[in-house]
């Protein structure tokens, strides 16, 4: 229960950071959040795009559900979910919190031990 309501968290606070911003597609699907990561909505859409981004990897590194090396930075991450979802058209009705997990565990897998 607690890991559900983390994603929950994360994706209340940057919805709320980025209040102002008008979208196009329904927020909560991942067209939406693939314009978002574009830039479609301009540097507050990219902006919340890292934020989004970075708070799950933050939360699945804690968890240890992907590795990702200290010199990876927020504008690679937010580049990894945009080309996951461009590439995975037919997913893009899925929700953005499934669909940022899955390009980020696709990306940065952590070695079998």
């Amino acid at each position: 229960m607690l890991k559900h309501s983390g994603l929950r968290t994360v994706a209340l606070t940057a919805l709320l950071a980025c209040g102002g911003v008008s979208w196009s597609s329904e927020p909560g699907t991942g067209q939406w959040l693939l314009e978002t990561c574009r830039g479609d909505y301009g540097g507050d859409g990219r902006a919340f795009c890292v934020g989004y981004a970075m708070g799950l990897a933050d939360l699945m590194m804690g968890q240890e559900r992907i590795c990702m090396s200290s010199d990876v930075t927020s504008e690679q991450i937010r580049m990894t979910v945009a080309n996951y979802l461009t590439r995975q058209p037919e997913q893009l009705q899925q929700h953005p919190v499934l669909l940022v997990i899955q390009a980020l565990e696709s990306s940065f897998p952590c070695a079998r031990r």
